[in-house]
């Protein structure tokens, strides 16, 4: 596998991007296929390395941003070895159950050398603080959205009898889709109608195809598959409530703050959640949406039919929620990482030169 990069011009910066061909989320449901992309991606990072020397030297770089888990920690904490230049990194999902957990000291080592840590929710902050990295550096800064293209999309909460349910995703296990089709019999109950829209694709598509089919929900539930980011505002206008149902796995263990929560949530559409990871940061239960017990499907079909029967209750949750999404716009979010970047610069300068 051999990476490729090229420049463009955004604004007054220039952006480069290493690219790599045929590398997939570490997200499979086999052994074998985590093996195989483990060692690509480790392959990508020894290559990677050559020419982020050759960009450091033709542009000399001011900060190093890397986001991923453990694995990428490592990266991030040789390159600062290597270039001497401050390291920070944003840790997007829960880290427990990871292999870091269970090597102590040795494994918490490479978030000790990062400068500044961003993590997206206050329950990945607790799982390093509590594992040994200091709170000075960790910065709670959550992904951002596009406020303006999302706010308010939702105009409509009349009552109908063909609600839509709406889930937008990658296709995973920990998503807990799986969850939330078991949930559509006890919905199509009271609104045999009701139809359930799947955005989004993953490892576990092939499965919930079948499971769609052994339930026979094939015609309450549609499969969009991936669709471009720009068309998911239509969708979220479409949809009479939301789900995001999702559990812990032994590989992953809880969400950061999901983007396509906060997406939802600013589109005004009423949401049902996993009371899980850092959801309930963002959801309030009864206030701006509904929260559930991960994996609980008759949890999750009470609070879809509790929306779809109260258009009154589901207009004020939506309507709070994009209230609530403000503070995750881009722009806020943006001021809140160059504040990390320049006490990271100010730090950084300081300990090379001790």
């Amino acid at each position: 596998v051999i990476p490729c990069f090229d420049t463009y011009t955004l604004g007054p910066f220039k952006v480069h991007t290493i690219k790599i061909k045929g590398i997939k989320p570490m997200s499979g449901e086999f052994f074998i296929r985590k093996m195989f992309v483990f060692f690509k991606t480790l392959i990508f990072k020894c290559l990677a390395i050559p020419l982020l020397f050759k960009l450091n030297s033709d542009y000399c770089f001011d900060i190093i941003h890397i986001h991923g888990d453990w694995f990428m920690a490592i990266f991030g904490a040789l390159l600062k070895i290597l270039l001497k230049k401050p390291v920070v990194m944003t840790i997007h999902a829960s880290l427990e159950g990871g292999l870091w957990s269970k090597l102590g000291r040795i494994g918490v080592k490479p978030f000790l050398i990062i400068d500044r840590i961003i993590a997206v929710s206050e329950e990945i902050k607790k799982q390093l603080v509590e594992a040994g990295v200091s709170p000075s550096k960790i910065h709670v800064i959550s992904s951002g959205v596009r406020f303006s293209q999302f706010y308010k999309v939702k105009k409509n909460y009349a009552r109908k009898d063909n609600p839509t349910i709406l889930f937008v995703g990658r296709l995973r296990k920990v998503k807990g889709v799986n969850v939330l089709i078991r949930a559509l019999p006890f919905v199509l109950d009271r609104f045999p109608e009701a139809k359930l829209v799947i955005v989004g694709d993953g490892s576990s598509k092939v499965q919930l195809e079948k499971m769609s089919v052994e339930l026979n929900l094939q015609k309450h539930i549609i499969f969009l598959g991936k669709v471009p980011h720009h068309h998911i505002p239509k969708y979220l206008s479409m949809a009479d409530v939301f789900v995001l149902p999702s559990i812990e796995t032994l590989q992953e263990r809880g969400e950061g703050r999901p983007t396509a929560l906060i997406e939802a949530m600013a589109a005004g559409v009423p949401v049902v959640a996993s009371r899980i990871g850092g959801i309930p940061e963002v959801v309030k239960h009864n206030e701006n949406g509904l929260l559930v017990e991960p994996g609980n499907h008759v949890e999750i079909a009470d609070a879809i039919i509790k929306v779809l029967s109260n258009p009154e209750l589901g207009k004020r949750l939506g309507l709070k929620a994009s209230e609530a999404a403000k503070e995750y716009d881009w722009r806020i979010i943006v001021e809140k990482v160059f504040k990390v970047y320049e006490n990271a610069s100010v730090n950084a300068e300081e300990s090379f030169h001790i």
